[in-house]
C-alpha cells in the first residue's frame, strides 16, 4: 500500500515536475524534426503531434512559477513571474502560427524559441526564460489554469 503512495509522491516532487518540464520541450523540439522531415501523406499527422506537445509545453509554461520551486506563495515576485510566462505563452502561440504560413523556416524558429525557453529554465531562469526585447508588443495570454475544476465553461 505504501508503494503506490511514494510513487505518487515522487511523480509530484518539484525535482521530477522540472524534469517532466524539460522533457515536454525535448519532446517539441523533436515534432518540429518530425514535421519537417516527413512527407506529405504523414504531415498532417506529425502537425497534430506538434500541436499536442506545445500545448503541454504552454500549460506547463503557466505554472512555471510553481514548478521551478523558487519563487515563493504570495512574494511579490510572482506577480511579474507570471506575467512573464503569459508573455513567453503568448510568444510560443505566435511562432506556432508561423509553421503554417512560413513553412520549415517557421519549424525552426519554433524549435529555436523552445530550446532558448529549456535552455533559461534549465540555468534556473524561471522569471526570465525570453530576454524582454523579444518580448515587446506581445499581449499576454490570459492564464485560465483555476478554471478546470469548474463543470461548465466560463468561456462558452
Amino acid at each position: 500500500m505504501t508503494l503506490p503512495l511514494l510513487m505518487w509522491a515522487a511523480q509530484r516532487g518539484k525535482a521530477i515536475v522540472g524534469y517532466r518540464f524539460l522533457l515536454s520541450i525535448m519532446a517539441a523540439i523533436e515534432a518540429c524534426e518530425a514535421v519537417a522531415s516527413a512527407d506529405t501523406s504523414a504531415r498532417h499527422q506529425a502537425l497534430r503531434h506538434l500541436d499536442d506537445t506545445c500545448s503541454i509545453v504552454r500549460r506547463s509554461l503557466l505554472r512555471v512559477h510553481r514548478i521551478s520551486n523558487s519563487v515563493r506563495r504570495g512574494s511579490p515576485r510572482q506577480r511579474s513571474t507570471k506575467r512573464h510566462a503569459a508573455l513567453v505563452v503568448a510568444k510560443l502561440q505566435l511562432a506556432e502560427a508561423q509553421v503554417d504560413t512560413k513553412g520549415i523556416g517557421g519549424l525552426r524558429s519554433l524549435a529555436a524559441l523552445l530550446a532558448k525557453i529549456g535552455n533559461s529554465y534549465a540555468a534556473g531562469n524561471a522569471g526570465r526564460l525570453l530576454p524582454e526585447q523579444r518580448l515587446r508588443g506581445t499581449v499576454p495570454v490570459a492564464n485560465r489554469e483555476g478554471f478546470g475544476w469548474l463543470p461548465w465553461s466560463p468561456l462558452q
